[in-house]
């Protein structure tokens, strides 16, 4: 499975460069990632072109999604009903103790709509509420206003800043931690239906509740 390095800040989360509103990953030079595994590739052959950057503070961790696809489909605004897989997604699924089996998942639509769960597989997952939710920042080049479907060749940036607060057991990662995790990029209910991972997930069918799949990252 792979890993990907996550690169300390210096900074506090206070004082962390801003561009329009946005964490500045560009000053901080931290390349990009491809998300390249089309897990299954006759059923669901497109692949949208997806990457992911990431970077930490002693208060947050720092993403950053760059995608661009045929079509764009906007429908959900409200953290509380969102079903965020059906819209154009990027999917954040970790988890941050080798010593409990729960994973958390962070689904956000491309105008930074959030669902966030918690839980030991598919089933039987917990919602996290708005209240929570909320506490994460949002940042999408596409605003955050629902706008439908664009059947349009679109290119879009999602920046999230996920405080380590709102792990329920999680300290700040120090130099050499390690944690399990995938991204995906997704949409089930846009024009051509799409299933792009980081690290392979290798079932018959489309299913990324699979923390089994999932793979390093690596705090330095």
């Amino acid at each position: 499975m792979p890993a990907l390095l996550i690169a300390m800040l210096s900074m506090v989360m206070n004082v962390y460069p801003v561009t329009d509103g946005a964490f500045d990953f560009d000053s901080v030079q931290i390349p990009y990632t491809p998300l390249e595994t089309l897990n299954w590739p006759e059923a669901f052959p497109y692949k949208p072109t997806a990457s992911i950057r990431a970077a930490y503070s002693q208060h947050a961790l720092f993403l950053q999604f760059r995608v661009t696809e045929e079509a764009v489909l906007a429908t959900y605004e409200d953290d509380a009903t969102a079903r965020s897989w059906e819209d154009s997604c990027v999917e954040f699924f970790v988890q941050p103790s080798a010593d409990r089996p729960d994973y958390y998942n962070f689904e956000f639509t491309c105008i930074g709509t959030c669902l966030m769960g918690r839980g030991t597989g598919r089933a039987g997952r917990y919602r996290y509420p708005v209240d929570v939710t909320s506490r994460i920042e949002r940042h999408s080049t596409l605003g955050n206003k629902a706008f439908g479907l664009k059947k349009e060749r679109t290119e879009w940036v999602l920046t999230v800043v996920i405080p380590w607060s709102i792990f329920d057991e999680c300290d700040t990662p120090v130099a050499g931690r390690t944690m399990k995790a995938n991204f995906y990029k997704c949409g089930d209910k846009t024009p051509v239906p799409h299933f792009v991972s980081w690290s392979p997930v290798l079932t018959p069918k489309p299913d990324f509740h699979r923390p089994e799949y999932f793979g390093t990252l690596l705090f330095r």
